[in-house]
């Protein structure tokens, strides 16, 4: 899709982690960041979400203080995002209906 880039990052020719950047709006916005937990703390989601945000503002041309992402407040990624350089811009309250 063009509106879409997956990466995949790979240790030892295995593939650990991966994140979608998707370009249907501007800001573009960053989704599916994983890391299998015996590849954490290796760099690899970092370095994948760096290339994805540089091929956002150098290729697409999106503003770099422009990239978004979502997560979970309190929670341990967040924390992660902010050592990358993330900033809580808005919090949405979530609401579903069960069964």
């Amino acid at each position: 899709n063009q509106n879409q880039a997956f990466y995949v990052g790979y240790v030892d020719g295995t593939a650990v982690s991966c994140c979608l950047m998707v370009y249907t709006a501007d800001p573009p916005g960053l989704y599916a960041v994983a890391t299998l937990p015996g590849a954490r703390n290796l760099g690899v989601s970092g370095a994948l979400m760096a290339r994805a945000i540089a091929d956002a503002t150098g290729e697409r041309g999106f503003p770099r203080a422009r990239v978004t992402l979502q997560v979970l407040a309190g929670s341990y990624a967040e924390g992660y995002y902010e050592r990358l350089g993330f900033k809580t811009r808005f919090q949405l309250e979530v609401l579903s209906k069960l069964p």
